[in-house]
C-alpha cells in the first residue's frame, strides 16, 4: 500500500471514529446521531464545542500515530472519554474557572492522558474483570480536573448553587400555547448534561434524534428519569435544581444501559432496570454530598458505579436464566433483541455441550431426556438408542437371544474427540429381561470430551471396549459393541453428556449434532437438536460436492449481474474472514452478512442487507447443511422486519421486546435437478422456501419470495440464483471469481471483542 493510500485510509478513519466518538456517548454507533450531537455541541455553546473537538482530535491523531487497534479507534471507544474530559475543560473556561493559558496548558496534557487511562483500564478490567470499562475513565481525568481547577472556582459553581432557573420556580412556564413542566424540562436539559452543556434546546434536539434511531432509547430514558424522581420524592435529602439537571442524565442513562444496552431487552431486564435506576439515585445523594464542598462534581461517577457493579454480579451467575448479557458489540435496544432472538432460535445448542450419534444406521431413541423411571433428577439428560424394526420390535422372531436382538455386537462410536479417562469392561451381559442392580451401568466408557464435559456410554458388551484409559480418540472411532450389561432389560445403548469423570455424576443438557430425524415418511435434517423419545434418528452422512462448493470462498470477490423486469444490475461481493474465523461477506452498496461453517453446515447471520444481492444469498442460503440425502429437508428462521409494513414496524420494534420476535420461516432442501443453461457450472441446487410465522396482512407479499433456488459451483460458489416474486430476478456471476488484492482481517482478536463462546461482553463505550 502507497503512502497516499494509507494516509487516505487514516483521514477515513478519523472522520468516521470522529462521528461515533459523539453518538457512542449515547450508546449509538451510527454516524448520523455522532453528527447530530457534534452540532449540538457547536450551536448553543460553540467555544466550549471547539474546545471539546480539539481535544478529541488530539487524542483521535494520537491514537492512529502510536497504531493503536485500527478497529477499537473506528468505534470511538478509545476517544469518547477524551471528549468528554474536553467538554468538561470547555465548560471550566466558558464559566471563568479556567484562563486561556491554562486551557492551552490542560487541553493536550488532559486529552493524552485521557487517552492512556482509557487504553489501559480497557484491557485491565477486560481482563480481570471480562467487563467494559465504560466511561470510567472520564470519571478519573474529571475528578482530577476538580481538584487543579477547585482552588480558583468561585464558592457559588453553578453545579452546586441553589436554584437560579426561571424553571424551577415557575414550573408551568409555557412554550407557546403548550404547558411544559418542571419535569419535562428537566428530561430535555438531562439528555445534554452529560455534554457539561444543559440546554433545554439541545437536549430537546437529542431526544428527538433518539426517537429516530429508537424509541426504546427514549421510553428507558424517560423511565430511568421517573424511577429517580420517584425515589428522591420519599428521600430525606433534597438536590438543587442545578444539581439535578446535571445529574439526572446518570438515572435515563443507567435505566438505558441496563435495560437495553448491557442486557437484551425484556420485562427482566426491565425490573433490573428500574432496580438499578433506584440504587444510582441513592449513589447519586452520596456523591453530591461527598463532593459538595470542592464546588464540582464528578457527574458520570453513579451512573459507572452502578452498571459495573450490576454487570460485574450478573457475570458471576452460573446460568443467564432470563436475564442475558448482550454476547455481541451492542447496537439499538431493539436490534439487539431481534440479533439475540434469532440466534437463540437458530442456534440453541450455542453455550452447551454437543456430540455427533454414537452409531452408524437408525436408532430409535427409546428413553428421552426427562422420561421413564431411570433418566430423572441428576441423571435426566441422558438418551437410551436401540434398533427397532418397521413393527417396532427390537428382535427377530420370538425367541431371547441376546443374539437376535438387532442392537447386541453393533458398533458404538465416539461422539466426540477426546481422551479416555474410565473404563469398565469385565461385567457379564445379562439375559434379556434381567437387570443387574449391583453394577447398574454395566460396562462403560468415560471420554473426556476437548470441550470440557465427560461422556459415558454404558451398557457396552463384556470384552468389546477397543481403547485404554489414557488413549486418545477421535469423532467416529469404533469404542466398543453394544451389550446389555447392568441395568439394562434388553440391547441398547446408554449415552449421556456429564460433568465429572465418576459414574452417577451430575448431567447436563447435551445437543445432538448433524443428524437424521424420521417421522413416518419425512426425514428432517437437523444441525442440532434434542430427540424426543420415540423418535427414529441417524447420522447425517456428508455430500462432499456440497463441501467443496463452500471449501474455497473466502479472500475472494464475486462479480454477479441481476436482472428483473428488464433492469439489470451489476454488483460485487467481496468475501474475507475476521478474527474470530467467521465468513464475512461486504457489497459495494454497503450491504454486509457474516457466516460461519461448522460440523458441514454453512449458515447466515447478523445480516445487513435491505438490497441488492445480498439480501436474496442470506435468504436462499440461510443454513445450507452438506448432506446427499435429497428426501431430506431443513428448517430455519430469519427476521421479517424488512418485510413488514413501515407504518407498523416501529411498533413491531417497540413492543418484540415485550413480545416476541417477528420472524419468517424457511424450508430448504438439496436438489441435483440442474437447468440445461447452468448444467456446465453446477452439480448441486438449494431450494428454499420461505413462509410467514405472523399475520400476513403485516407484510408486504411483493417484497417476499415465496423460493429462492440456488445453483452452487464448486469453481464459483454461485453460480446462478433465481428469487420467485411477482417479477422473477434472475442472478448470475459474470466471472470466474478474483482472488486477487483481497486483505484478510487480523486473526488477533481485538482486547475489547467478548464472545459469547468466552462468556464476556464487549462495551458500546
Amino acid at each position: 500500500m502507497s503512502v497516499n493510500e494509507t494516509n487516505e485510509s487514516d483521514w477515513k478513519l478519523a472522520g468516521e471514529a470522529l462521528l461515533r466518538s459523539y453518538g457512542i456517548i449515547y450508546f449509538s454507533q451510527s454516524s448520523w446521531f455522532g453528527a447530530v450531537i457534534l452540532l449540538c455541541t457547536l450551536a448553543v455553546y460553540p467555544i466550549q464545542g471547539i474546545i471539546g473537538m480539539t481535544g478529541l482530535a488530539i487524542s483521535l491523531l494520537t491514537a492512529i500515530q502510536l497504531k493503536l487497534d485500527r478497529q477499537l479507534v473506528r468505534s470511538g471507544i478509545y476517544q469518547f472519554n477524551t471528549l468528554l474530559v474536553s467538554l468538561t475543560l470547555g465548560y471550566f473556561y466558558r464559566q471563568g474557572m479556567i484562563d486561556t493559558v491554562a486551557l492551552l496548558v490542560l487541553l493536550p496534557c488532559a486529552s493524552l492522558f485521557t487517552l492512556l487511562v482509557t487504553v489501559s483500564l480497557s484491557d485491565i478490567m477486560y481482563r480481570s474483570l471480562g467487563i467494559p470499562a465504560i466511561s470510567l475513565p472520564f470519571v478519573i481525568a474529571q475528578t482530577l480536573l476538580i481538584f487543579i481547577v477547585a482552588p480558583v472556582a468561585t464558592p457559588a459553581s453553578p453545579m452546586t448553587s441553589a436554584p437560579v432557573s426561571p424553571f424551577a420556580t415557575n414550573p408551568n412556564w409555557e412554550l407557546g400555547s403548550i404547558p411544559v413542566t418542571q419535569h419535562l424540562l428537566t428530561i430535555l436539559e438531562t439528555m445534554s448534561a452529560i455534554l457539561l452543556m444543559p440546554n433545554y434546546y439541545i437536549g430537546a434536539v437529542i431526544i428527538g434524534a433518539m426517537f429516530i434511531l429508537s424509541r426504546l432509547y427514549v421510553f428507558y430514558a424517560v423511565l430511568g428519569f421517573a424511577v429517580s424522581m420517584t425515589v428522591l420524592t420519599f428521600l430525606p435529602v433534597s438536590l438543587s435544581y442545578q444539581q439535578a439537571s446535571m445529574l439526572a442524565f446518570n438515572f435515563a442513562f443507567c435505566s438505558l444501559a441496563i435495560g437495553g444496552v448491557f442486557f437484551i431487552p425484556s420485562r427482566h431486564s426491565l425490573a433490573l432496570a428500574v432496580f438499578s435506576t433506584a440504587i444510582c439515585t441513592l449513589i447519586a445523594v452520596v456523591v453530591v454530598k461527598i463532593f459538595e464542598s470542592s464546588g464540582f462534581i464528578p457527574i458520570a461517577l453513579p451512573v459507572n458505579f452502578v452498571i459495573l457493579l450490576v454487570l460485574h454480579a450478573m457475570k458471576m451467575r452460573v446460568q443467564s436464566g432470563r436475564l442475558n448479557l448482550t454476547p455481541f458489540m451492542p447496537t439499538t435496544p431493539e436490534d439487539n433483541f431481534r440479533r439475540f432472538s434469532l440466534l437463540k432460535l437458530r442456534f440453541p445448542e450455542f453455550g452447551y455441550p454437543t456430540m455427533r450419534c454414537p452409531f452408524s444406521g437408525e436408532r430409535t431413541v427409546t428413553q428421552g431426556v426427562d422420561s421413564g423411571v431411570t433418566h430423572k433428577d441428576d441423571l435426566k439428560y441422558a438418551f437410551d438408542f436401540e434398533v427397532l424394526d418397521r413393527e417396532g420390535e427390537p428382535r427377530i422372531g420370538i425367541n431371547d437371544d441376546l443374539s437376535d436382538y438387532y442392537s447386541f455386537g453393533t458398533p458404538i462410536l465416539a461422539s466426540a474427540n477426546g481422551t479416555v479417562v474410565k473404563v469398565i469392561d469385565d461385567v457379564k451381559d445379562g439375559e434379556p429381561g434381567s437387570q443387574n442392580l449391583i453394577d447398574n451401568w454395566g460396562n462403560l466408557v468415560i471420554l473426556a470430551m476437548d470441550s470440557g464435559y465427560y461422556l459415558m456410554a454404558c451398557h457396552l458388551q463384556r470384552g468389546s471396549v477397543r481403547f485404554a484409559e489414557g488413549n486418545r480418540v477421535r469423532q467416529g472411532d469404533v469404542i466398543a459393541l453394544c451389550g446389555n450389561s447392568g441395568r439394562s432389560a434388553s440391547p441398547h445403548l446408554h449415552v449421556q453428556v456429564q460433568t465429572a469423570p465418576t459414574v452417577r455424576a451430575r448431567t447436563v443438557q447435551c445437543y445432538l449434532t448433524h443428524y437424521y430425524e424420521k417421522h413416518g415418511r419425512n426425514l428432517t435434517y437437523r444441525a442440532s437438536g434434542i430427540p424426543d423419545e420415540g423418535t427414529i434418528v441417524s447420522a447425517a452422512v456428508v455430500n462432499q460436492h456440497a463441501a467443496e462448493c463452500f471449501a474455497r470462498i473466502r479472500d475472494r470477490k464475486y462479480r454477479f449481474r441481476m436482472e428483473q423486469a428488464g433492469r439489470i444490475s451489476e454488483e460485487t461481493i467481496t468475501c474475507t474472514i475476521d478474527s474470530l474465523g467467521h465468513l464475512v461477506f461486504t457489497s459495494e452498496n454497503g450491504d454486509s452478512m457474516k457466516a460461519s461453517i461448522q460440523g458441514h453446515v454453512f449458515q447466515v447471520f447478523d445480516v445487513r442487507a435491505d438490497r441488492g444481492v445480498l439480501r436474496w444469498l442470506s435468504m436462499g442460503l440461510n443454513t445450507v447443511p452438506f448432506i446427499d440425502n435429497e428426501q431430506a429437508f431443513w428448517q430455519d428462521k430469519i427476521d421479517a422486519r424488512q418485510y413488514i409494513y413501515p407504518a407498523i414496524r416501529w411498533i413491531s420494534d417497540s413492543l418484540a421486546p415485550f413480545w416476541k420476535c417477528p420472524t419468517l420461516r424457511t424450508t430448504g432442501k438439496m436438489s441435483h435437478g440442474i437447468p440445461p443453461e447452468y448444467a456446465n457450472r453446477s452439480k448441486v441446487g438449494v431450494i428454499t422456501t420461505i413462509l410467514p410465522e405472523i399475520a400476513p396482512a403485516l407484510l408486504d407479499s411483493r417484497k417476499l419470495p415465496a423460493t429462492i433456488t440456488t445453483y452452487l459451483s464448486a469453481k464459483d460458489w454461485v453460480a446462478a440464483m433465481v428469487v420467485a416474486l411477482d417479477d422473477p430476478i434472475v442472478i448470475e456471476q459474470m466471472s470466474e471469481p478474483d482472488r486477487d488484492n483481497i486483505a484478510t482481517l487480523s486473526a488477533k482478536p481485538t482486547p475489547q471483542f467478548l464472545g459469547v463462546a468466552r462468556k464476556r461482553m464487549t462495551s458500546p463505550f
